[in-house]
């Protein structure tokens, strides 16, 4: 016994005299590794970048808006209005801008219920996207084409056009406060026009096809698509009459 507690003594004794090693304390960016570092600091920037695509998507793709104010008309009255303002646009821009012919969707829907508002109970607002065109606008004719758009818009309610988001081409947007009618104009490829209603008195396609008679024949494609209730498509059995110049003889 009494030689083990001088081992044990000798040992205690032989680590006090011996030089002592210094460690170096850990400076606090150091305890992570240089990959954890870099993995870290991109989560961050993922965090940020998603953030700000949320916030992207919340401005343009987000809720649709609560629309207050509304439209006395029945909706197949606002039906009408907004697609005679549409196939003027159309033929403005074949006209002035020579965008080629409007080719009538056949696969997708022409007409379907607006998502971007929502309206009142007991309205309704519903969203028209008939054609494109075989040639786009350009850069050089964006503004004035804009403008003239504008023009046509104005007797019905509709503000100054304002940027739309998008990823090649251009798009803008006008509003109509009152109703929360749209009018949408872009170009990628080819050339767009989409228009909503706004709200109006009634249900999603009530009465229909009142109100699309302004449609010309050959526009006339799948109509609602998925929301018909019957196949072919039902349309008036009226058409627009062309406008003609009268001539002197």
């Amino acid at each position: 016994m009494a030689h083990h507690h001088t081992r044990a003594h000798h040992w205690d004794n032989t680590m006090s005299n011996s030089p002592r090693i210094a460690r170096p304390t850990p400076r606090p960016h150091s305890l992570l590794s240089r990959p954890a570092r870099l993995l870290a600091v991109l989560a961050c920037l993922c965090l940020l970048v998603t953030a700000g695509c949320a916030d992207t998507r919340s401005k343009y793709f987000g809720e649709p808006v609560q629309q207050q104010s509304v439209s006395d008309m029945p909706i197949s009255q606002a039906r009408a209005e907004t697609l005679t303002l549409l196939i003027n646009i159309y033929n403005m821009l074949s006209d002035k801008y020579d965008v080629g012919e409007w080719t009538p969707r056949t696969t997708a829907d022409q007409a379907s219920l607006s998502a971007r508002i929502d309206c009142p109970e007991g309205y309704i607002s519903e969203r028209y996207t008939l054609a494109t065109s075989t040639v786009p606008l350009t850069e050089e004719n964006w503004e004035q084409a804009l403008q003239d758009v504008y023009e046509l818009a104005t007797p019905y309610g509709f503000q100054a056009p304002e940027p739309y988001v998008h990823s090649k081409g251009n798009a803008a947007i006008l509003v109509n406060p009152d109703n929360g009618a749209t009018v949408l104009l872009k170009y990628e490829g080819a050339t767009a026009v989409i228009v909503d209603t706004g709200c109006a008195q009634g249900v999603g396609f009530d009465d229909w096809p009142d109100g699309t008679e302004p449609i010309p024949e050959y526009l006339r494609g799948s109509g609602r698509g998925t929301w018909a209730t019957i196949e072919p498509e039902e349309w008036p059995t009226t058409t627009p009459t062309p406008v003609t110049e009268e001539t002197t003889p």
